[in-house]
C-alpha cells in the first residue's frame, strides 16, 4: 500500500477555529488511486471521505461525495453502525474562506438537529435506521455515497450533494465540516455491549465554479 500522509493546514479556512489539521493519503486499489481526506482513529476506527472520482482535488460543490469506516491492525471488531436518518446521521456545516458558514436548505436544516441524541443500540425500530456496515481492512474500498437517507416509503436511497443542503450562491471555495459517529460493537454473545463513538471534525474541500 502507497501511503502518503501529509498535514494541510487551511489558514484560509475557519480562522477563529484556530486552523484545521487536515489529513490527506492516497492508497491503491484495484490498480485505481484512491485519495481520502480522514478522521483522528478512535477505538481503532476511522472515516475517510473522497469525490466521485477517488479523488480529493478541486471536488465540485455539486458533487455526491463518497466515505468508508476503515479499521486499524489492532482493532479486531468489523462490524459498526451507522445512523441512516437524518437527524442523527451527522453535524455539519459548509464554510467560505472568511470563516462564514453558509445558510442551510430546509433540507439542510433536518441533518444533525437530533446528534447527540443517539443511543447505542442495534436495533432498527427506535425512531432511526442504523446501516449494518463492515469496517474495511487496509488496502480496500467498499464505501458509499455520504448523503444517502432512504426516503419514507421507498424502497431506494436519495442520495445528495453539498450543493442540496447549503445555500451556495458564489463561485468560490469552501470547506465542509463534518462530525461522524457511530455505534461499535464489542464484546461477545451475552457479553456483547455497544457504544457510541464520535470522531473530531473532519473538513473536506469543496469548489464551486
Amino acid at each position: 500500500m502507497n501511503v502518503c500522509l501529509n498535514n494541510r493546514i487551511f489558514s484560509k479556512f475557519c480562522a477563529a477555529s484556530l486552523a484545521v489539521v487536515v489529513l490527506f493519503f492516497k492508497v491503491t486499489v484495484q490498480a485505481q488511486d484512491l485519495e481520502l481526506i480522514k478522521t483522528k482513529t478512535i477505538d481503532g476506527l476511522y472515516i475517510g471521505i473522497t469525490g466521485s472520482k477517488f479523488s480529493t482535488n478541486d471536488t465540485p460543490t455539486n458533487d455526491k461525495l463518497n466515505f468508508g469506516i476503515w479499521r486499524t491492525a489492532t482493532n479486531n471488531q468489523a462490524i459498526v453502525y451507522i445512523p441512516t436518518a437524518l437527524e442523527y446521521i451527522y453535524q455539519l456545516e459548509l464554510i467560505d474562506t472568511n470563516g462564514v458558514a453558509l445558510p442551510k436548505t430546509e433540507l439542510g436544516k433536518k441533518i444533525g438537529v437530533k446528534f447527540l441524541d443517539l443511543e447505542p443500540s442495534f436495533a432498527i425500530d427506535n425512531g432511526f435506521k442504523l446501516a449494518r456496515e463492515r469496517a474495511m481492512d487496509e488496502p480496500s474500498w467498499g464505501g458509499r455515497y455520504l448523503f444517502f437517507p432512504t426516503r419514507a416509503g421507498y424502497g431506494g436511497q436519495a442520495t445528495y450533494s453539498p450543493e442540496d443542503l447549503f445555500e451556495i450562491k458564489r463561485s468560490g471555495n469552501y470547506m465542509l465540516r463534518i462530525h461522524f459517529q457511530i455505534i461499535a460493537r464489542t464484546g461477545l454473545g451475552q457479553d456483547e455491549t455497544a457504544h457510541v463513538v464520535r470522531f473530531p471534525a473532519l473538513d473536506y474541500r469543496l469548489v464551486k465554479q
